[in-house]
C-alpha cells in the first residue's frame, strides 16, 4: 500500500490533562477523542497521557485513542510514575515513526521531564523526506525551562540534523513570558507557528502555554489555538493546530548537488547514525571507495565535529590506483575482478594499514551500470577491518544486490547501505573493542 503525498499536513499539540475536565474536574476520554477528531491532524504530540492510573480507568490512553481515531503508529514516553501507572509523552502518527529517543530534562531536585523524538518517513511529490518530530513538557520554573531547551537544543539528532531538512517542536513549553522562542528558538533557527494562542485555561485562555516551532523546508499555511465548546471542557489545555506545507529543496550550493535527494533520505539518516555511534565509541574510521566515489564521506562530512572521527577516504576508482594507493595485488584483480569479495577485502585492510591514526575502516566496489557484466551489474561488495593488538583484522564482507535501477539512484543506495554496514558493525562491538 503506498503512502499518501505529504507536501501538506495538519499537526496538532495538546496537553490532554489525562483527560481530566479542567472546570467539572471529570474524567471522560471520549471529549479528547471528539476534540482530536475535529482537528483531523496527521500528527498528533500529546502530554500528561494516562498509562495504566486508576484516575483514568487503568486505561492505556496511548493505544485508546490510536485505536478510536484510525492512527497506525504511536511512540509513549513515561515521565512520572505513581503508585500504579504512569503518564507522560506520546506521538501519534499516520506513517510511519522509524527512529524514536528518550531525552531527559529532569533538573536536579525538579519533576522529572523528558522530551520524546522522532522521524517519520513522508512522500513528498514522489521523493522520501524525513520528518523530525519532538515532543516535550517543559518544567513550571523559568530557569528550569531555560536549562531545558538548551540541553534539547544540543541534542545530537537535532544538532546533527541538516538544516533543510523538516523539523518540528511541540508541546506545552510553560512559557508563560513567552522569552523562550526569542531568547533561545530563533537563534537556532526554528520559527514559532502559533503566536499569539493562547490555551490556558481552556475555558477562558490567557496565557499562551503550549507552542509548535518549526524549520527546515516547512512553510507555514495557517495556524490556530482549537477553542470548541468541548475542547474548553475536556482538558484544562487547549489544542494548537498548525498546516505546514513541505518545499522541495533546491540546491544553494555547487556541492550540494546531493544533499536536496540524499541527505534528507536514506543516506542523511544513515550518515546520522554511523557519526553518533563512531562518537560513542570513539572509533576512528578511514574508508576505502570505488563506486560511490567519496559520497559515503562526503555524506559525514556535513555533520559538524565530524573530523574527531572520521580520518578520510581513499577514492580508488581505477584498478592502478588499489594497487598504488592501497597495496592490492595486482593477481587478486587479474584472478577475481576488481569487483569481488578479495579485493574489497584488501581495500579495507589497505586503507587501515596506511593510516595510522584509525582503528576502524570500511571499503566498498562494486557495479552500478550501466554496460556492466550481467552477473555483477548492481552488485556490491563492502568489508570492514579493525586494528588489534595482533594486526589488522577482517571484521565483516558482505555482497549486496542493489534494488534500484538507475546510476544514479544506485549511487545513493550504495553509499547509505555502506553507511549503515559500517553502522551495524560498530554496533556489535563494543568500546574495549575497537
Amino acid at each position: 500500500m503506498s503512502q499518501p503525498d505529504f507536501r501538506h499536513f495538519r499537526i496538532m499539540t495538546y496537553n490532554i490533562h489525562k483527560g481530566i475536565g479542567g472546570v467539572d474536574r471529570r474524567y471522560d476520554l471520549s471529549r479528547i477523542t471528539e476534540t482530536i477528531k475535529h482537528y483531523d491532524p496527521d500528527f498528533l504530540l500529546l502530554q500528561e497521557v494516562d498509562h495504566g492510573v486508576p484516575r483514568s480507568r487503568f486505561q492505556r490512553q496511548t493505544v485508546r485513542l490510536c485505536e478510536e481515531l484510525g492512527y497506525g503508529y504511536r511512540a509513549y514516553q513515561a515521565n512520572v510514575r505513581l503508585k500504579k501507572g504512569h503518564y507522560g509523552n506520546a506521538i501519534l502518527s499516520r506513517v510511519p515513526l522509524t527512529d524514536t529517543w528518550n531525552l531527559n530534562l529532569t533538573i536536579p531536585l525538579k519533576k522529572r521531564r523528558r522530551a520524546l523524538i522522532a522521524k517519520a518517513k513522508i512522500m513528498v511529490n514522489g521523493h522520501w523526506r524525513t520528518l523530525l518530530l519532538c515532543n516535550t513538557h517543559l518544567g513550571l520554573a523559568g530557569f528550569e525551562r531555560v536549562m531545558q531547551i538548551r540541553k534539547l537544543l544540543n541534542y545530537d539528532h537535532i544538532t546533527h540534523l541538516h538544516r533543510a531538512t523538516p523539523a518540528i517542536i511541540g508541546g506545552d513549553f510553560n512559557d508563560v513570558w513567552r522569552s523562550l522562542g526569542r531568547r533561545l528558538m530563533s537563534p537556532k533557527g526554528f520559527r514559532c507557528a502559533v503566536g499569539d494562542s493562547k490555551t490556558f485555561p481552556a475555558i477562558m485562555p490567557v496565557r499562551s502555554l503550549d507552542a509548535i516551532y518549526y524549520r527546515g523546508d516547512l512553510e507555514l499555511r495557517s495556524s490556530f489555538a482549537g477553542h470548541t465548546q468541548l475542547a474548553r471542557r475536556a482538558s484544562d489545555h487547549l489544542p494548537v493546530i498548525a498546516d505546514f506545507s513541505v518545499r522541495n529543496s533546491a540546491p544553494r550550493r555547487l556541492h550540494t548537488r546531493f544533499e536536496g535527494n540524499m541527505m534528507a533520505s536514506a543516506v542523511h539518516d544513515a550518515a546520522q547514525r554511523l557519526a553518533l555511534t563512531m562518537k560513542r565509541l570513539q572509533a576512528k574510521v578511514v574508508f576505502a571507495e570505488s563506486c560511490t566515489g567519496g559520497l559515503v564521506a562526503a555524506s559525514l562530512a556535513h555533520i559538524p565535529g565530524i573530523s574527531e572521527c572520521l580520518c578520510g577516504s581513499a577514492v580508488t576508482y581505477r584498478e592502478t590506483t588499489k594497487i598504488q594507493w592501497l597495496g592490492v595485488t595486482a593477481d587478486a584483480i587479474a584472478k577475481h575482478t576488481a569487483v569481488s569479495r578479495e579485493v574489497t577485502r584488501q581495500m579495507a585492510a589497505g586503507v587501515l594499514r596506511h593510516t595510522d591514526e584509525a582503528n576502524w575502516s570500511c571499503a566498498v566496489t562494486g557495479h552500478l551500470g550501466p554496460d556492466a557484466p550481467t552477473a555483477l551489474d548492481g552488485i556490491v561488495f563492502a568489508a570492514s577491518a579493525r586494528r588489534t593488538e595482533f594486526g589488522i583484522e577482517l571484521v565483516t564482507e558482505k555482497q549486496i544486490r542493489l534494488k534500484q535501477s538507475s546510476r544514479g539512484d544506485r549511487l545513493n543506495e550504495a553509499t547509505q547501505l555502506t553507511l549503515a554496514e559500517m553502522h551495524q558493525t560498530l554496533s556489535g562491538s563494543t568500546p574495549g573493542t575497537s
